[in-house]
């Protein structure tokens, strides 16, 4: 199982090397247009939880193609991103060079036990949909190695993908993914390294309303900003009035926002 599982994932970052693509999925009506939605609506989220500043260096584990490195570099110090798939730090290496970034770094490495120059220490951790693949005891130690390169006041930032109500755990022959609930999560982090849980935010409202979007692709484009936030204003209209997924129990993919117990 532990093979096949590190195949998928050593492969998974084979994804465009198109900066509009990101190499993400999507949840909601599932066309191409939710792509770019869903990272304009997941980074705003980012950069109003972070807040960042120059002085900042921030370490993301589970980069992928360096997506959100595009979007903090311009306003941090220091941008270091890890990940299991050797292609997508090629794509995130890419990616840096033809925005011509020259304050980010990247290396294949698991989140669990990644090696760095200890001397450098990060004012934001950011968990990019990790800890969902990983077991609670792994978590543990990926805690354990963790702290050498944290400060007395780093933040953490943990994007995952959760039930409300039970855990719920896939398991196929390649893919195996722990949905844990809200507050196993919290649990966790308190348990593990002190740390109390502050913010959850979802992480982007899934798109509804296909038929609507799928016949204005070249209006999207054009105006990606305005579209995007009536996009959004849809889907909220849209759960609203015609179809509340949010029933029963639901997966919801979130940001925590945990900090330092004191």
């Amino acid at each position: 199982m532990k093979n096949l599982t590190d195949k998928f994932w050593k492969i998974s970052g084979k994804v465009s090397d198109s900066d509009d693509d990101f190499g993400i999925g999507v949840f909601g009506d599932g066309i191409k247009e939710e792509i770019g939605y869903r990272h304009y609506h997941e980074t705003k989220k980012i950069l109003k939880l972070i807040k960042p500043k120059k002085s900042m260096n921030i370490i993301e584990l589970g980069c992928g193609s360096g997506r959100f490195c595009k979007e903090l570099s311009p306003f941090i110090n220091r941008y270091v991103g890890i990940d299991y798939s050797p292609k997508a730090i090629e794509l995130a290496k890419e990616m840096v060079i033809r925005n011509n970034i020259k304050n980010a770094e990247f290396k294949v490495a698991s989140a669990i036990d990644f090696e760095l120059d200890e001397s450098v220490k990060f004012d934001v951790v950011y968990f990019g949909c990790v800890l969902q693949y990983i077991s609670d005891d792994d978590i543990k130690r990926t805690f354990n190695n963790l702290k050498k390169y944290m400060n007395s006041d780093t933040i953490i930032i943990e994007r995952d993908s959760t039930y409300n109500r039970t855990r719920y755990l896939s398991d196929s022959i390649i893919y195996k993914c722990t949905y844990r609930t809200r507050k196993e999560i919290e649990v966790i982090f308190y348990d593990c390294i002190g740390y109390k849980l502050c913010r959850v935010e979802k992480s982007y409202r899934f798109l509804k309303g296909n038929d609507i979007f799928k016949y204005n692709k070249n209006i999207i484009k054009r105006f990606k900003k305005y579209s995007y936030e009536i996009m959004n204003i849809i889907s909220l209209l849209y759960d609203k009035f015609i179809y509340n997924s949010e029933e029963g129990n639901y997966n919801s993919h979130d940001f925590f926002l945990f900090k330092k117990q004191n």
